[in-house]
């Protein structure tokens, strides 16, 4: 299976690749074998490092990649491209957030201690959200208290995300990403948002 995830991701990488020159390179070190995917730079993108199984996954534009139903998930990537992420937010919901999170992810369902993870820094993470909406590149950056949540921006040329040394992933860019990540047991989920990001509604 981690091989070919790892067939899968390369594939990927070369078509996009090679059917834009503006393409965003996501590397994914928790994987047996090195990871790699890349999307165009309007491309929302989540990534899914699990030093358990020692494997990565990938979702782009909330595509659903095993996690939670299918419906939710577009749900959840249609409220983040109506640009209104951070109202939501700012009215306790977080579920969309969640789900979109875990659209790269084998779990199947929402745990609770998940969604309070997220719940409790829900008006930080709105903060974040609204300089994205307004396509701001002074994205206000924060790392929960206790380090298992954080958001902020990743600049033009790239940067590289984890938590304390683990679950790194790379990013490699023509354009500046909001990046949100939240850690969990032994997976964590990263959330790349490009700064002007209208992807393709999802085929239903």
């Amino acid at each position: 299976m981690r091989r070919l995830i790892l067939l899968f991701s390369i594939a990927l990488c070369l078509a996009m690749t090679n059917s834009s020159g503006q393409a965003g390179r996501f590397t994914c070190k928790a994987a047996q074998n090195l990871a790699r995917v890349a999307a165009l730079d309007r491309d929302a993108v989540i990534v899914e490092p699990d030093e358990s199984k020692k494997e990565c996954r990938f979702s782009i534009n909330g595509e659903p990649a095993g996690s939670p139903p299918r419906e939710l998930i577009i749900e959840a990537a249609n409220l983040l491209r109506s640009g209104k992420p951070s109202e939501a937010l700012e009215k306790s919901s977080v579920d969309w957030l969640s789900f979109l999170l875990l659209a790269a992810s084998t779990d199947t369902t929402v745990d609770d201690s998940f969604r309070q993870q997220l719940f409790a820094n829900k008006n930080a993470l709105a903060g974040c959200f609204k300089a994205l909406e307004a396509n701001a590149f002074d994205i206000p950056a924060f790392n929960s208290e206790d380090r298992t949540v954080f958001c902020r921006g990743a600049p033009r040329g790239g940067a590289n995300f984890g938590f304390a040394g683990r679950f790194q992933v790379e990013v490699v860019s023509a354009v500046p990403y909001l990046v949100v990540g939240a850690m969990r047991k032994e997976s964590a989920s990263y959330l790349f948002v490009p700064l002007g990001f209208r992807p393709p509604s999802p085929p239903r």
